[in-house]
């Protein structure tokens, strides 16, 4: 006998034995291979399968957003993350796969910030926000070249 099929027939009598797979019981000469008790509990499985596909549809459609919102696919940088993100168009943005305010439409790394006048931030490198103030980066340090210079990677006062 073959490992994993059962054999169907009786070599004992002389008869022609079948080995059938257990996943194709239905092929040529292994029909015999289920016993009649079984053909209805397959036919419940399949039943079974198509109602929890259904359902599984009937959920999706739920998940979408409300009336009024907006989806939004975002990816976080740093960890690879993805959701999908209901948002209000009329307060936040999605911008470059990020949901971010109005106020501050604009992405650096896995942060929003703004961008507008001497408020807002400078990115460096995708992923470190300094204020304008203190523009420039040194070492993981923000600071304004007026008052420090970067020597190295350290912050030295000037004089």
């Amino acid at each position: 006998m073959r490992a994993g099929w059962p054999q169907v027939g009786a070599a004992a009598f002389a008869v022609k034995a079948y080995y059938c797979p257990l996943t194709s019981p239905y092929l040529p000469n292994c029909t015999s291979s289920l016993p009649d008790f079984e053909q209805p509990l397959k036919m419940r499985r399949i039943l079974t399968l198509l109602v929890v596909a259904l359902i599984a549809a009937a959920v999706a459609i739920d998940l979408r957003c409300p009336q009024g919102q907006t989806e939004c696919l975002v990816i976080l940088r740093e960890t690879g993350d993805r959701s999908l993100r209901c948002y209000d168009p009329q307060t936040h943005v999605c911008v470059d796969k990020l949901v971010c305010p109005k106020l501050a439409p604009n992405r650096c790394g896995d942060a929003c910030y703004s961008s507008q006048d001497n408020t807002g931030y400078v990115c460096h490198n995708d992923s470190f926000l300094c204020p304008k103030t203190m523009p420039e980066i040194c070492g993981n340090a923000c600071y304004s070249p007026a008052h420090f210079k970067c020597v190295d990677g350290h912050l030295e006062a000037r004089e």
